[in-house]
């Protein structure tokens, strides 16, 4: 058994009773534990296979047990299979207020609801890591390693637990009084992939860590910072004010759906096809709920009519076309043509943005990172959305681009860029051993 301890730097949300969290539950961040691993493990070149898809583990019966689990499951186990561990934090960790939300509005868009997530006030939970089942291509020690692996980059680089494309679950983390050693977590690694699972191709729509950005921008509030979310700031509405005191007084600045909002303003303006906003592409990157884009030239689909002129996410009904006996249609928002466009449905943010939190006294750091893939909707290229995202943050160019960087616009002066991406020609190991051991310095 080995102690894992764990420090909140922002709220952290593990999920719970109807979609609020309630309290730590140890199942939200195993999965994303999950997750880490196998943008790991794709990264090295191994195969790991995606549990929601009709090809996960395990699979078919003509193999033996070993083979039929990528390495991945197995550890973190699928059918048939238990995981090789469990994480037991307790039933303490309560959060008392999960019903409380803070509403932020940005330049007067719809909103952001943020719930009330884990905070864990100036104290170090400690948790257990048992290991319950050994897989066969490796020892104890070997899971401890990779585990060792996945909390150390996932706490210095990312976030655990859900939500952390919307400011949650930054955090130390770590197993007390282990030895972590990078060559004995890669080696077991590789054990584990070639005693496993052989059938899994790497395909191009998957998460791995050498096509990852990680960036964390370092910069200075001084005085009284509710001034960032008040008067001239680009926040219009942020509601009620003694849940921005819940933030606040814990060294938290609630800022990723203003970073959020203006990442997508960027994409909107300046990543585009045929000099139109390529819709698939930002939802891609940033997320959608439900969204309709045109076929041929990547523009948003909306229902209009050609003889009032207006334009409706949705198709009206009749009290919102009162006065008009045109005919409505779905429209293409950028070349004005009629068609039936292409549904994008429950797409997640491939970009992570925590809020800011303290560092010390009056120094904050905010953190992004995210999967860029070799080619989005429209022929933009990974390539192209790196540097755009390096400018836009003041990592190259200074923020002498169209408009300043971002942080200009939420009203951050000084903003120091540490930046890390694998370099070309380097392997998927070495750039992720330079995220475990380098340290860097903000520039």
């Amino acid at each position: 058994m080995k102690k894992i301890i764990l420090k909140t730097l922002t709220p952290l949300w593990t999920g719970g009773v109807n979609g609020r969290c309630d309290r730590l539950h140890e199942t939200g961040i195993i999965g994303s534990l999950r997750w880490w691993c196998e943008v790991v493990v794709r990264g090295l070149g191994g195969g790991a296979c995606d549990p929601t898809s009709q090809d996960r583990c395990p699979a078919g019966e003509d193999t033996g047990k070993e083979e039929r689990f990528c390495s991945v499951c197995a550890l973190f186990g699928a059918t048939g299979l238990k995981r090789a561990f469990r994480i037991d934090f307790g039933d303490e960790l309560i959060n008392s207020n999960f019903g409380e939300q803070l509403k932020i509005k940005v330049s007067g868009n719809r909103g952001w609801y943020l719930g009330r997530g884990l905070f864990l006030d100036d104290a170090w939970a400690q948790g257990k890591l048992l290991v319950e089942r050994v897989p066969p291509a490796i020892t104890e020690e070997g899971v401890l390693q990779i585990m060792a692996l996945i909390l150390k980059l996932a706490g210095k680089w990312g976030g655990i637990g859900a939500r952390t494309q919307q400011g949650y679950g930054i955090g130390r983390v770590y197993m007390n009084g282990f030895a972590f050693d990078p060559g004995k977590a890669l080696s077991a690694l590789l054990d584990l992939g070639e005693k496993g699972r052989q059938d899994i191709c790497l395909p191009g729509n998957l998460p791995r860590l050498d096509e990852f950005f990680f960036g964390k921008a370092r910069f200075k509030v001084s005085g009284d910072t509710r001034k960032l979310f008040s008067g001239s700031s680009i926040f219009s509405f942020v509601d009620p004010p003694e849940e921005l005191e819940f933030y606040l007084g814990r060294g938290v600045l609630p800022l990723a759906p203003a970073v959020r909002y203006c990442l997508r303003e960027r994409i909107r303006n300046e990543i585009r096809f045929n000099n139109c906003p390529n819709a698939p592409a930002r939802w891609r990157l940033l997320g959608v709920l439900k969204g309709v884009y045109h076929e041929k030239d990547y523009g948003k689909m909306k229902w209009h009519c050609g003889e009032c002129n207006r334009w409706w996410e949705q198709r009206p009904k009749a009290k919102d076309h009162r006065g008009c006996n045109g005919q409505v249609s779905e429209t293409c928002t950028c070349c004005k043509k009629n068609g039936k466009g292409r549904k994008m449905e429950r797409f997640k943010s491939l970009i992570h943005v925590s809020h800011a939190y303290q560092v010390s006294g009056e120094e904050y750091e905010l953190r992004m990172w995210g999967w860029i893939p070799e080619e989005l909707p429209g022929s933009v290229q990974r390539f192209t959305v790196l540097k755009c995202l390096k400018e836009w943050l003041g990592v190259e160019g200074n923020g002498k681009n169209q408009g300043g960087t971002i942080w200009s616009r939420i009203g951050l002066e000084r903003v120091r860029m540490e930046w890390r991406e694998r370099r070309e020609g380097e392997s998927g190991e070495k750039f992720l051993r330079s995220l475990l051991d380098e340290e860097g310095e903000a520039r």
